[in-house]
Formats: structure tokens, C-alpha cells, sequence
């Protein structure tokens, strides 16, 4: 599966849900899988400020377990 442009070639993808936690706004990525991925504001602007790192990371990656 390409990381850089995740799609649903291995499993299907679901539809984020925004919601709350003790009154806090949370996001969860692929709600339905077996492990969803949750986060708040916080970490979410964190991954907003390395985006760029983030690819980066995956790109090489994703290169290497292709070598």
C-alpha cells in the first residue's frame, strides 16, 4: 500500500468523526477499524507543523521496504 496516498487498496477507509471528550473537540480517523486513530487540537496542530516531515518519512519508507 502506498502510504502517500492512502487509499482503499488493502482495507476500506472510513469517514472521520469530529466529536468530544470531556468537552474537548477530538477527531477520529477510520472510525469503524478494529483500532481508530483519535486525537484533539493539540496533536492534530502538531501534525498540521511537520506535515512536510511526515511525508518525507513515509516517502523514504515506503523506499526502502521496496529495495
Amino acid at each position: 500500500m502506498n502510504l502517500t496516498n492512502a487509499s482503499a487498496e488493502s482495507h476500506t477507509v472510513g469517514r472521520p468523526k469530529v466529536g468530544q471528550y470531556k468537552g474537548h473537540p477530538m477527531i477520529t480517523l477510520n472510525p469503524d477499524d478494529r483500532f481508530p486513530f483519535q486525537f484533539g487540537i493539540h496533536k492534530a496542530r502538531l501534525v498540521l507543523q511537520h506535515i512536510e516531515e511526515i511525508r518525507k518519512f513515509v516517502e523514504n519508507a515506503e523506499r526502502a521496504a521496496a529495495a
